[in-house]
Order: C-alpha cells, then sequence, then structure tokens
C-alpha cells in the first residue's frame, strides 16, 4: 500500500503517477489523500 502525504500540486502530481506499476497493478485502486495538502 502507499500513502501519499506531504504537497500535492501539479509538479509533484508527475511524481505520483510514477508510484505505480500499471501492469502489475489490481484493476481497482483506491489512493487516500486524507493526509495530503492540496
Amino acid at each position: 500500500m502507499h500513502v501519499a502525504t506531504g504537497e500535492l500540486f501539479f509538479a509533484s502530481s508527475n511524481d505520483l503517477v510514477h508510484q505505480f506499476d500499471y501492469r502489475n497493478d489490481p484493476a481497482d485502486v483506491v489512493i487516500d489523500l486524507t493526509d495530503s495538502h492540496i
């Protein structure tokens, strides 16, 4: 499980995209941004 914390803005969204293994991750993924600042 990956947890997103800290600031999330247009420049850091590229980093978030690369945290996933699109070929091997399950079909449904939940991204919990509760502790993130958007």
